[in-house]
């Protein structure tokens, strides 16, 4: 049943819940070459786990059991990433590994469902959202953007859905080294241009939207040429209705650079026990000889 909240007239309104995410995949990965030539952005492991598992792993957690991946000509192994593999597993039964038979039934519970779109040309995140619009129902949904992990608790995204629910606003993520937020006590403001204009959505990496937004993404520019980016829409969204930007609790790493895959990989490993102590021991004497 959808909840009631009480709005400031007094009558009650259903509160809407953003019950889809979308990851958006189609990308060429170009600030990871060579290594993205083969391997998508999004296949590359942090430790024992591909970045897109994360993504998926923290909108399961935010409640989300609806995944859409909109993927491009050599985003295969995200798809096969998430498919049963009944010849491993029967290999790990027969084998009584069951530890391991655990870890990878759990990439794919089966209380998820996942919806895979081809994007035929790589065109950017306005377009990628445009290809499941009519999978999305002119409903709200969260945009995940799986080169970027996030590492809090609660989950990121939950602190953005329960946010949403609070506000019935768009709201995008910001991490705590984010300029616009240094001096300031509230963790919720207005979203602050920047972060929706030149290279912005970049730095959009969680989100969750009203299906309003589908509107600016068809916007055209006024030269008439190109569709709007990603960050276009967003900022005419919240020109046209607002947009709120939360600081969330949480750790960013943009692994779609080598120095914030690397700090993750790190930071990741010394948070595991069975791994901290060796890492700790291998950086102070200077590395592998």
């Amino acid at each position: 049943m959808t909840p009631l909240a009480t709005s400031s007239t007094g009558v009650q309104a259903s509160v809407r819940r953003p019950v889809k995410a979308v990851f958006p995949l189609g990308g060429l990965g170009t600030r990871r070459l060579p290594a993205s030539k083969t391997i998508p952005t999004e296949m590359m492991p942090v430790l024992d786990k591909p970045l897109i598992q994360y993504a998926v792993e923290e909108a399961y957690a935010s409640g989300f059991r609806e995944m859409l991946f909109v993927t491009g000509h050599n985003l295969r192994s995200v798809e096969d990433h998430f498919d049963l593999n009944l010849e491993l597993e029967r290999q790990l039964e027969q084998a009584k590994q069951t530890d391991l038979l655990d870890l990878v039934r759990a990439i794919t519970p089966g209380d998820m469902a996942c919806a895979f779109v081809r994007q035929p040309r790589p065109l950017g995140i306005a377009n990628a959202l445009l290809c499941v619009e009519h999978l999305l129902e002119n409903e709200p949904f969260a945009v995940l953007l799986p080169q970027e992990l996030w590492v809090g608790a609660p989950p990121v995204l939950q602190q953005l859905v329960e946010t949403f629910e609070r506000t019935q606003r768009s709201v995008v993520g910001v991490s705590s080294f984010n300029s616009e937020f240094l001096g300031t006590s509230s963790r919720l403001r207005p979203l602050d241009v920047s972060l929706a204009v030149s290279g912005g959505s970049e730095r959009a990496g969680r989100c969750v939207f009203g299906a309003d937004l589908f509107r600016h993404l068809k916007n055209q520019r006024p030269e008439g040429e190109h569709p709007n980016s990603f960050g276009d829409a967003i900022l005419q969204l919240a020109a046209a209705e607002g947009v709120d930007a939360l600081l969330c609790e949480g750790r960013r790493y943009d692994c779609g650079t080598r120095e914030g895959h690397l700090r993750a990989t790190v930071d990741l490993a010394l948070s595991q026990e069975d791994l901290a102590a060796d890492l700790v021991q291998l950086l102070s004497a200077g590395g592998m000889r």
